[in-house]
């Protein structure tokens, strides 16, 4: 983690819109792939289930669920995408209640899903967009709070990757302020991943801000189960890089 940052996700509970949006942002610890707990992340690196740099990956916040029997589990969705792969994993534990909303694990992580291999391709394409936030009287149009981050996007770019997973985050600081957007999608034998950025010198400039957008839509050509466990033991005695981590985050 690098200090001096400021991270935001999204506070969630918001009616979807259709761009252009705003998310109503929450401060958090990680954003990205870099939720993905550091032991799996180092197990994916080094069986080259992932590489040294993602055109797009994110993970959705680390929640605790109840079963139907009472017992207790944390668990999220990951993906992770470049040129020549791309990877849908759930990371899990069992977890134990100590009190009223309190927990703490009581196991190794669980990491299940898919590799997917992909084909032959153009390179990844990249454009940009801007919203004009000017209204016909030239007033500024009040935006519009969302929870889903394809709203933050023209409507003609986010069309295609709808039905898929995306996330969003924010970071700024006393200079600075941007956005990073990630989304993928697997549908036809096909594989969509998006990644979007914008940024600005203060968090009320980046509504105006500019869209640098780079996409890929690329064949399926051979898929894979992926099932395995680890703890945070192994980690401690691996002397192995850490994956960088997607757009707009480190190590």
């Amino acid at each position: 983690m690098v200090t001096g940052r400021n991270l935001e996700v999204p506070r969630g509970g918001a009616l979807s819109a259709r761009g252009p949006a705003s998310v109503d942002y929450a401060p958090a610890a990680e954003v990205g792939f870099e939720i993905v707990p550091s032991v799996v992340r180092a197990r994916l690196f080094a069986t080259a289930m992932i590489g040294s740099k993602a055109l797009c990956a994110s993970c959705e916040a680390l929640r605790v669920r109840r079963r139907s029997n009472a017992t207790h589990y944390q668990s999220a969705k990951a993906w992770w995408g470049d040129e020549t792969r791309a990877l849908m994993v759930t990371v899990q534990r069992e977890m134990s209640k100590r009190g009223s909303r309190q927990y703490s694990p009581n196991g190794m992580w669980n990491a299940t899903g898919t590799l997917y291999r992909l084909g032959a391709t153009d390179r990844p394409f990249t454009t940009t967009w801007r919203f004009d936030v000017q209204g016909s009287t030239g007033a500024a149009s009040p935006p519009v709070v969302t929870d889903d981050p394809l709203d933050l996007l023209p409507a003609e770019v986010a069309a295609p990757i709808r039905g898929g997973l995306s996330d969003v985050w924010r970071e700024h600081s006393r200079t600075s302020a941007a956005e990073y957007l990630t989304a993928i999608r697997i549908v036809n034998d096909r594989v969509l991943l998006l990644e979007a950025h914008r940024s600005a010198t203060t968090i009320r400039q980046l509504l105006g801000a500019e869209w640098v957008l780079t996409t890929l839509d690329a064949p399926i050509t051979g898929h894979e189960s992926i099932r395995f466990t680890c703890d945070d033991d192994e980690l401690e005695n691996s002397s192995r890089p850490s994956p960088h981590l997607g757009p707009g985050t480190t190590t």
